[in-house]
C-alpha cells in the first residue's frame, strides 16, 4: 500500500504527460532543439540553479540566526544541496530532509527546524498569490475567454485573511488551554517568536527567488529564438506555479506544463513559428519540459554527490572519534 501510494504521484505526472505528448507530437522535440541555441540555454539553466540555491541559502541563513542558531550562508549550502535529491521525488520529502540535516549538522531540533521551513513555504505560497493578485491589476488575465481576474483577486484576499490570522493567532494574549498548547510546540516554534518585521524580512528574502521564477520561459524563449512579453509572463507564471504547487506530481511535473500551454500559447511568436510545422503550444510545452528536465538533472547530481559527501565526512567524524 505505501509502494502504490508512493508512485501515484509519478503515476499522475506521467497520464498528464501522455495525454500532453498526445497532444504535441514527441518527434517534434528533436527538430525543435535543433533551433535551440544551447550553449546559451545550459548557462542560463545552471546560473538560475546557483542563483535559486543560493538565494534560498540566504534566507535560511537569515531565519536560523535569527531564532538563535547563528549560521553563515554556505555553510546552509550542502545540506541544501543534499536535500534536492529527495525534492525531485517529492518536495515535502525534501523539505523532510533538509530538516533533519539541520538537526544532524546544526543540532537544531528536528521540529524547530520544520517550522522555519514551514514558514518559508507559507511565504512562498504568498508570494505566488500575490504575485498573480499584482498582475491582474495591468494584465487582463484570461484563459480560452475565461476571465480569471475575479478568481485571482478572491485567491489573494483569502490568502491574506489567513496569513494574518496566522500572525495574529500567535501574538494575541488569548490563553486558552488549545492555543497555549499549539503555541508550545515546537513545530510552531517560529510562528510564536516571530516579529511583523521578520514575516516581512522573510518576504523580502523571497522575492528575488520569485521574480526569478517567474521570468524563466521569458529567458528560455529566446534560446529558441523566440519571445513572449516579460510583463505577460510575470502576470501568468504565478498562476502556473500555483497550479504546479497542487501536490499531486513530483515537484509539479506535468500539471505546471499544462499549466503554462494553456496560458501562455497565445502570447509566443518567433520565426520558427512561422514554418507552420510548429505550433506555438508545441513550443511552450517542450520548453517547459525541457528547462524541468534539466533542472532536475541539476538537482539530482549535486543531491547525489553532496549526499555522498556528507556521509563520508560523518564516517571520517566517527572513525577520528574512535
Amino acid at each position: 500500500m505505501k509502494t502504490v501510494k508512493g508512485l501515484l504521484p509519478w503515476i499522475i505526472a506521467a497520464a498528464i504527460l501522455y495525454y500532453l505528448f498526445t497532444q504535441y507530437p514527441p518527434r517534434l522535440i528533436l527538430k525543435a532543439i535543433n533551433y535551440l541555441n544551447i550553449p546559451l540555454f545550459l548557462l542560463y539553466a545552471i546560473l538560475y540553479f546557483l542563483f535559486m540555491w543560493l538565494t534560498d541559502c540566504l534566507c535560511f541563513s537569515w531565519l536560523l540566526t535569527r531564532f538563535g542558531y547563528p549560521t553563515k550562508t554556505l555553510e546552509v549550502g550542502p545540506s541544501r544541496f543534499a536535500s534536492y535529491l529527495l525534492m525531485t521525488l517529492h518536495f515535502g520529502a525534501g523539505q523532510g530532509a533538509l530538516a533533519w540535516l539541520f538537526t544532524k549538522n546544526r543540532g537544531i531540533p528536528f521540529f524547530k527546524s520544520s517550522s522555519l521551513l514551514l514558514m518559508t513555504s507559507i511565504v512562498d505560497i504568498y508570494w505566488t498569490v500575490t504575485l498573480g493578485f499584482l498582475a491582474s491589476w495591468w494584465v487582463p488575465l484570461s484563459v480560452r475567454g475565461i476571465d480569471l481576474v475575479p478568481f485571482v483577486r478572491l485567491i489573494w484576499g483569502v490568502a491574506s485573511a489567513g496569513l494574518l490570522f496566522l500572525i495574529l493567532f500567535f501574538k494575541l494574549p488569548i490563553d486558552w488551554h488549545l492555543i497555549r498548547w499549539v503555541r508550545t510546540r515546537d513545530l510552531f516554534h517560529t510562528f510564536h517568536e516571530a516579529r511583523l518585521r521578520d514575516y516581512l524580512a522573510t518576504l523580502f528574502l523571497r522575492l528575488p527567488m520569485h521574480l526569478a521564477l517567474n521570468s524563466v520561459l521569458f529567458f528560455v524563449a529566446l534560446t529558441f529564438q523566440c519571445s513572449i512579453p516579460l510583463k505577460t509572463v510575470l502576470a501568468y507564471s504565478p498562476l502556473a506555479t500555483l497550479v504546479g504547487s497542487i501536490p499531486i506530481t513530483p515537484s509539479g511535473l506535468g500539471t505546471t506544463q499544462a499549466a503554462v500551454v494553456e496560458l501562455l500559447s497565445d502570447h509566443l511568436s518567433g520565426a520558427l513559428l512561422t514554418s507552420g510545422w510548429l505550433t506555438a503550444g508545441d513550443l511552450i510545452f517542450y520548453m517547459s519540459l525541457l528547462f524541468t528536465v534539466s533542472n532536475f538533472l541539476l538537482k539530482i547530481l549535486t543531491g547525489a554527490f553532496f549526499v555522498r559527501r556528507l556521509s563520508f565526512r560523518k564516517t571520517i567524524v566517527v572513525e577520528e572519534v574512535a
